[in-house]
């Protein structure tokens, strides 16, 4: 499976020419904040767009990837658990219904609730028939207006009575079902032509403990202010720059100003971009655009973003994925309202939808690629986990290793490249570095060592001493038991 993910993962010399491109034109020395490297941890085949979640279904404080999937034949909605840092097992697979992004405990009966559809049909909800099980069991249907194509929902409590709501966005409407016994819902909001695409944001956005959601159509957005129980109205609405919007998502604070944030993605096809818009209040019930992100690539319905805390600072960053084979961003706040790029994921996938989640519940939230290109030959549909090289290493480190393990943390480079490893056993070690002709470069181990951890760094000379040209290089480790090649580009 190692080797299988490696040759996904750098099989399009496009997506490693547009990286290096980009560290090129962005030079480490320059940046001012610590540039944050991602390691792929995981891969699966199949895909999601709409319905894409973390939570623990099974109460086994293991958190589970949940995924509404395209891509494999007959699998709909899958269900993949962490047991142990970068390894997941599947759990769960319903081969009739998709996940649509809302999966907690609705009714507060202490078993998992989990939405889902049937295409141009019903919304469902499915619950666990126990507190250790997964959610199979039908418990409620609803048959809103159709069609039911691409549907997102979310749970949340926005009047704050202490009955939980979902709220479905189905690419033109609202509605809102809140919880009123155990697997009773009753509508609250029902409501037309206010949005497209994915996603409601929710919050207290303009501090008055009121809770907001938002929601845009086009190039217009709306926010809905929770007045009363069940009670819900319009309170500000504006238009941006763009036209189409279809991403909305949620910040708490991210620039440490006191205003939570929320954020609108929209591109214009005919002007060749995508932009992020960054909403915080400045008075009751009113908003205005504090930063904007702006991408010279039209991503139209493929573009995407979320926010977690990668580095496990308290702060969240923005990830931002504008579609169209540009790959992924990640920006964090050094001020107020003022970001800077602090890493980059390459992609050549049409569509990447992203998702943050501390899935082994490290501190360091991971980034799922949820990512499809419909249009090659063949299709192709994936979903692959990222994680902080940092925390990879710290948690490498945390215990006597029990197997071997090579890892680079900065494999795009114009300075060094930090070699790690693991030995579960005292044996020989060598690593060695060759070009990408085959062509032996330099020897950096050659020698026996004990079990432990271990790292290495090679500063880009060649057995003579002299600088490399910039290129791709291949680094072996190799024992008597096990071997492993990493690529890695050197940059001018």
């Amino acid at each position: 499976m190692e080797s299988l993910k490696t040759n996904l993962f750098w099989k399009s010399k496009r997506r490693l020419l547009v990286l290096i491109f980009f560290i090129f034109l962005y030079p480490q020395s320059k940046r001012p904040y610590e540039w944050i490297e991602f390691v792929d941890v995981w891969w699966t085949e199949g895909c999601d767009r709409p319905g894409l979640a973390g939570y623990d279904c099974n109460h086994n404080n293991k958190k589970e990837l949940v995924m509404h999937y395209v891509g494999i034949e007959n699998v709909y909605t899958k269900i993949f658990e962490n047991i142990e840092n970068t390894n997941y097992i599947v759990k769960f697979i319903d081969t009739f219904r998709y996940f649509t992004g809302a999966i907690g405990d609705t009714d507060t009966d202490s078993l998992t609730d989990m939405c889902t559809k049937l295409v141009f049909d019903s919304i469902y909800i499915q619950e666990s028939p126990s507190y250790d099980s997964f959610p199979t069991q039908i418990v409620w249907i609803d048959n809103p207006p159709r069609p039911i194509i691409q549907v997102s929902a979310v749970i949340a409590d926005l009047d704050k009575d202490n009955r939980k709501e979902i709220w479905i966005d189905n690419d033109s409407y609202i509605r809102g079902y809140e919880n009123i016994d155990n697997n009773q819902f009753v509508i609250i909001f029902n409501q037309s032509q206010i949005t497209m695409g994915d996603g409601i944001a929710f919050g207290d956005f303009d501090l008055d403990n009121k809770m907001e959601f938002v929601v845009s159509m086009y190039n217009t957005i709306r926010v809905f202010e929770c007045t009363g129980d069940n009670s819900f109205e319009l309170v500000f609405m504006d238009t941006i720059p763009v036209g189409s919007s279809i991403e909305r998502i949620s910040a708490n604070d991210m620039d440490g100003d006191g205003k939570p944030e929320f954020i609108i993605g929209g591109s214009a096809i005919d002007m060749n971009f995508t932009k992020y818009f960054v909403f915080e209040t400045t008075g009751d019930n009113q908003y205005e655009i504090t930063y904007t992100f702006t991408f010279n690539i039209a991503g139209f319905f493929f573009y995407s973003a979320d926010v977690g805390d990668l580095d496990n600072d308290g702060k969240e960053e923005i990830v931002l994925s504008p579609g169209g084979r540009s790959g992924v961003y990640i920006y964090k706040a050094i001020g107020n309202n003022s970001y800077v790029q602090v890493g980059y994921i390459p992609s050549d996938f049409v569509e990447v939808a992203v998702l943050c989640y501390d899935f082994d519940q490290d501190g360091y939230d991971e980034i799922v690629f949820s990512q499809e290109d419909p249009w090659s030959t063949p299709p192709r549909y994936e979903t692959r986990i990222y994680k902080n090289a940092r925390a990879i290493a710290k948690e490498k480190r945390l215990e006597h290793p029990s197997d071997f393990a090579f890892w680079i943390e900065n494999t795009f480079t114009k300075d060094n490249v930090e070699i790690n490893y693991s030995l579960p056993l005292r044996t020989k070690v060598k690593i060695s570095v060759f070009d990408e002709n085959g062509r032996f470069i330099r020897k950096l181990t050659d020698e026996q060592k004990s079990a432990g951890y271990y790292r290495v760094r090679w500063d880009l000379k060649d057995e003579n001493g002299k600088k490399v040209h910039a290129g791709n290089y291949f680094i072996q480790f190799k024992t008597d038991e096990y071997k492993e090649v990493k690529k890695v580009a050197v940059i001018d």
